[in-house]
């Protein structure tokens, strides 16, 4: 073999294995491509679900005013039925009073 086949040999080898390589990036390039637009198709995704769920720290941010206007109100509540209780107490009583002296006066 002589030095031109031998160059013409690695030159030959060499252009192959440049198309092989060209072709691999071709082949890397349209696979790179299919996976970003799925990673695009599920970007769309989890922003229509983050769209429909409340974030975690306003959920809990709105059960605490939840819970505090509950707090609130049932001691407002409790307040106002200790407050009518004893309004009919002192009612009964008055009554009663009224009823013995109407008798007394008899």
């Amino acid at each position: 073999m002589s030095a031109d086949e031998t160059l013409e040999t690695t030159v030959a080898v060499l252009t192959e294995r440049i198309r092989g390589m060209e072709k691999a990036t071709t082949l890397q390039a349209a696979e790179y491509e299919r996976r970003l637009d799925f990673l695009n198709g599920e970007a769309s995704q989890l922003k229509a679900m983050q769209e429909r769920y409340v974030p975690r720290e306003t959920y809990d941010a709105d059960t605490k005013a939840d819970r505090a206007w509950k707090s609130v109100t049932e001691r407002q509540m409790s307040n106002w039925s200790g407050r009518l209780a004893a309004l009919g107490i002192v009612l009964s009583v008055v009554l009663a009073l009224g009823l013995a002296l109407i008798k007394v006066w008899k």
